[in-house]
C-alpha cells in the first residue's frame, strides 16, 4: 500500500505543479514610439529650445478613461552640451534621461488602431536645479499582436462608440500586473 501511495504521489505531483505554473501570467508592457519633443529651458538669457525623445510606458488603465504611466525624456548629447553651456555646468551634471512617474495621459478624440494617439498636459521636468518645460504633446502607441495592444484597441473602439469600459480596463490592468485570472475581466 505504501508503494502505491509513493507511486501515486510521484506520478501526479509534477502534473499539479505544471497546472499551477500555467496559472501564473507574465506581465505585459507597452510603450509609445519615441518622438522628438521640443521643450523650453529657462535661463538667465531667456528661453532656449531643447529637443529630446519622449517615451511613455503604460503602468495602469483608469476607469475615467485615462492611462497612468512613466515618461522618459531622453536628451541627446548635443542637447546636453547646449544645456550645460546655458547653465554654466559641466555636461556630466546634465542627465541623459529625465523620468516622470505616475503621469496621466488621455486618449485623443476619435483615436483608434493602428496608432493610438495619447495626449499629455503641460509638464515641467526637474533638470539640475532648474525646470525643463514641455507644452502639451501627443505620443503614439502602435498596434502590435500582443494581448495588451489588442485590449487597448478594443478600449479605444468602445470609447469612440460611447460604450462603458469597466471590464476592458480591468483586463488591461490584469495584463499589466500579470495576475492569475484574466477571465474575471472579460
Amino acid at each position: 500500500m505504501l508503494r502505491f501511495v509513493v507511486l501515486f504521489a510521484c506520478l501526479f505531483a509534477p502534473l499539479s505543479l505544471v497546472n499551477a505554473q500555467e496559472k501564473v501570467r507574465k506581465t505585459e508592457t507597452i510603450s509609445t514610439i519615441g518622438k522628438l519633443t521640443p521643450s523650453k529651458l529657462k535661463t538667465t538669457e531667456g528661453l532656449s529650445e531643447i529637443k529630446g525623445i519622449a517615451v511613455f510606458t503604460l503602468a495602469s488603465a483608469n476607469n475615467d478613461g485615462t492611462l497612468t504611466g512613466n515618461l522618459v525624456y531622453t536628451l541627446p548629447e548635443l542637447e546636453r552640451q547646449k544645456i550645460a553651456q546655458a547653465l554654466n555646468k559641466p555636461v556630466t551634471e546634465i542627465p541623459a534621461n529625465l523620468t516622470t512617474n505616475n503621469l496621466i495621459a488621455k486618449f485623443a478624440k476619435n483615436t483608434h488602431c493602428p496608432d493610438i494617439h495619447l495626449e499629455f498636459a503641460e509638464l515641467d521636468l526637474e533638470l539640475s536645479g532648474t525646470r525643463l518645460h514641455l507644452n502639451r504633446f501627443v505620443l503614439d502607441l502602435a498596434e502590435t499582436p500582443s494581448k495588451l495592444s489588442r485590449a487597448l484597441c478594443i478600449w479605444t473602439d468602445r470609447t469612440n462608440k460611447g460604450v462603458t469600459n469597466a471590464g476592458i480596463v480591468q483586463y488591461i490592468n490584469l495584463l499589466l500586473k500579470g495576475e492569475e485570472d484574466e477571465e474575471q475581466a472579460k
